[in-house]
């Protein structure tokens, strides 16, 4: 009995024990589940975690940091949190507004950097080139003193020469050999006096009677003569603004200046080509003006004579207007062109330039101040000279050829001259003399000029009448104070004829302003 209660007990214990152990098993493995589920709820949750707190506002500052790097400046993160994202948020915005001030300040900095640039570098184009024109202008003015001098002088030996000549003409027959020989001193002479006009025109020495013209008017008066000038094969265009263009000049040199312009645009398209002579009017601003070397801007009359000829180069366009320059062969051409076309230009206060390209063809324009005078008409003031006459003439020059011929002049024509060579010694002799009909004044000579000779004489006798000789122009004489307009002028060389006509219009008129 026992052993059996000891076999089931046994049984019943193994029972047991089995069963507590397949309970333990069963519960490590509900443990083991849970565990499990527990973890992955856990990673579950931390995941959300993450993308909720960390991914999306680090991915929203990753993007805007990107979008700083590529320059948009502008653009800002915005995360709608109130914790530390914040914080970074707005430091970063902050950082990303200074930098878009700095940027826009930067980039104002160079606008601005690059605008002192290019007026640095066109102030530096300015001043190179007011150099270049100041050094020209100095070349040409210390040019033009040396030609002025030249034709000054040149002007008194013509004035002998012509004189003498006339003089000795009317001593001989009209069939005697040596009147012919005569003939063609004087025809020297006047090629002589043609020539020192040129180089007093290139100098601005030159006397020119300035009146109100109407540009057109003068080119279509003269056009005739310019088609003869330019030839038959030439073709001449003339392009002419349809109002009137009035300028206040001296007919005779605007002539001039077509004259000598058209001739060289002939020679240029060799006989065959075409000739273009424009007008207008222009306005010119100041700083324009400064470049032309203008005195003022305004109202300009423009003058443009273009030809389709062989052109010139660079360096030569820098020396057309030297006096004596010519690219012309030997014999065909003095070089005082140009050089006479600049003087007469810069004496009625314009400009002129020119732009030429080799095979192409070469254009000068021509820039004179207008006026709104109406133009001057002019009479028919042709006629005879006036006879001599019986009156005292005080003569002082200081050229004994000169002097010669003036006095032999006057003496043949019935007046009695009295001699002085210099300014001192003609106040002198009008002190001693009983009674003087006219002063016959040189401007120029030494010990006292013709000037001061005639204050003195008028501060004694301030009715005495005065004529004034010279070789320079009286716009010159007027700068340098010599001339007035209580004062006549007349310029050497001077015709026996033109000379006794001037003196016999003083003598029978008041004192006159111009000559």
């Amino acid at each position: 009995v026992m052993s059996e209660i000891d076999d089931r007990i046994a049984k019943s214990t193994s029972g047991v024990t089995g069963r507590i152990a397949e309970m333990i098993s069963t519960t490590n493995v509900a443990l083991f589940v849970v565990t499990a589920a527990v973890q992955i709820a856990l990673a579950a949750m931390t995941i959300y975690f993450i993308i909720a707190n960390i991914r999306k506002p680090m991915t929203a500052i990753c993007e805007g940091i990107e979008a700083f790097s590529a320059g948009r400046l502008d653009a800002r993160i915005s995360l709608n949190r109130s914790d530390e994202w914040s914080t970074i948020e707005q430091a970063l915005n902050r950082a990303a507004a200074a930098l878009q001030s700095s940027q826009s300040a930067l980039e104002a900095k160079v606008v601005e950097l690059q605008k002192e640039i290019e007026a640095r570098r066109r102030a530096e184009a300015e001043s190179v080139l007011l150099e270049e024109q100041l050094r020209h202008a100095q070349k040409m003015e210390a040019i033009g003193t040396l030609a002025g001098g030249v034709a000054h002088d040149f002007n008194n030996m013509l004035t002998a020469i012509i004189g003498y000549g006339n003089m000795a003409v009317l001593q001989t027959q009209a069939d005697d050999q040596v009147q012919g020989y005569l003939r063609q001193i004087l025809t020297a002479a006047d090629r002589g006096a043609t020539l020192t006009q040129s180089l007093l025109a290139f100098s601005r020495r030159q006397l020119i009677a300035l009146e109100p013209v109407d540009l057109n008017a003068v080119i279509v008066a003269f056009e005739p003569l310019l088609r003869r000038v330019a030839g038959e094969s030439v073709r001449l265009e003339m392009r002419l603004s349809s109002e009137s263009v009035v300028i206040v000049a001296d007919r005779a040199q605007i002539e001039q200046v077509l004259m000598n312009l058209v001739i060289n645009a002939r020679d240029a398209v060799s006989g065959e080509g075409t000739i273009i002579i424009e007008t207008g009017s222009r306005l010119v601003s100041d700083s324009e003006a400064e470049k032309l070397g203008l005195k003022a801007g305004g109202v300009f009359a423009s003058l443009s004579i273009s030809d389709n000829g062989v052109g010139m180069d660079e360096e030569t366009v820098k020396r057309i207007f030297e006096p004596f320059f010519t690219t012309k062969e030997v014999g065909k051409g003095t070089g005082l062109g140009l050089a006479m076309v600049y003087g007469i230009v810069q004496q009625h206060r314009g400009s002129i330039s020119v732009k030429s390209t080799v095979g192409v063809g070469t254009r000068f324009d021509i820039l004179i101040p207008t006026t709104p005078e109406m133009p001057t008409e002019h009479g028919d003031d042709s006629g005879e000279a006036p006879p001599g006459g019986s009156e005292t003439i005080l003569l002082a020059e200081d050229q004994p050829e000169v002097r010669g011929f003036i006095r032999s002049l006057l003496e043949q024509n019935g007046y009695t001259v009295i001699e002085a060579v210099n300014g001192a010694e003609a106040v002198e002799l009008f002190g001693k003399s009983g009674h003087i009909d006219l002063l016959l004044l040189d401007v120029m000579m030494p010990t006292m000029n013709g000037r001061e000779a005639l204050d003195a004489i008028r501060a004694i006798a301030p009715g005495a009448k005065a004529l004034f000789l010279s070789g320079y122009a009286g716009d010159v004489l007027s700068r340098q104070g010599i001339l007035d307009d209580d004062v006549c002028l007349v310029t050497k060389p001077v015709s026996p004829w033109q000379l006794l006509r001037q003196v016999r219009t003083i003598l029978d008129s008041p004192p006159c302003t111009d000559a």
